[in-house]
């Protein structure tokens, strides 16, 4: 499983990041303009409903254009906010419904797991535990009023960091061919591990 942070790359099939082509959004508003351009251009001469005319048509063209590589520049990784820190995962991963967490199983060397909670982990935002949690949302009651208070002594923060986060998940069909040789290679390590 790769940790490392993936970057945003032209292809004719699409970004991996982003899953379109980009250059796409340009070229429509570039192709829109140009049909507003010559549609107006020769009914001009000083006609201000024509300008009015023209000045609605881009707002329309703007409007429906979909601005997708417009927001991929404004989450672009070269543009980082203060205090934004990121991680990437990937990998081919069974999706798990847990009784008591949910997770994705990968299929790698390591056998590694990760829930939401580790993902975050991994981009500098740990979690707080449960018990902090349920005690804050009963501050009244004198058990969680303890957990709290002694958490505010030991951390020096009144309340655990919030974190605003964004997330962004491309899912691709792994065949049945690779998922059967996946699967093989999984049982092989499995038994190998109980010998």
């Amino acid at each position: 499983m790769n940790v490392t942070e993936k970057k945003c790359y032209m292809l004719d099939q699409g970004c991996p990041v982003h899953g379109y082509i980009h250059g796409k959004e340009a070229e429509e508003l570039r192709e829109g303009i140009e049909d507003l351009l010559e549609q107006h251009t020769q009914h001009a001469g000083g006609d201000e409903s024509t300008a009015w005319k023209l000045l609605r048509g881009l707002r329309k063209l703007l409007d429906e254009t979909d601005a997708r590589d417009s927001l991929a520049w404004l989450e672009s990784s070269d543009r980082p906010k203060a205090g934004t820190r990121k991680a990437h995962v990937e990998g081919v991963c069974m999706p798990v419904c847990g009784e008591e967490e949910s997770y994705l199983q990968f299929f790698s060397k390591e056998h590694r797991a990760e829930s939401i909670t580790s993902i975050l982990s991994k981009a500098g935002a740990p979690p707080t535990g449960w018990r902090l949690a349920n005690a804050l949302e009963l501050p009244n009651e004198e058990y969680f009023s303890t957990i709290v208070e002694q958490y505010r002594t030991e951390s020096g923060r009144t309340y655990p960091p919030l974190y605003r986060v964004r997330i962004h998940v491309v899912v691709e069909d792994v065949d049945a061919e690779e998922t059967a040789k996946l699967w093989k290679e999984e049982d092989r390590s499995a038994q190998g591990d109980d010998a």
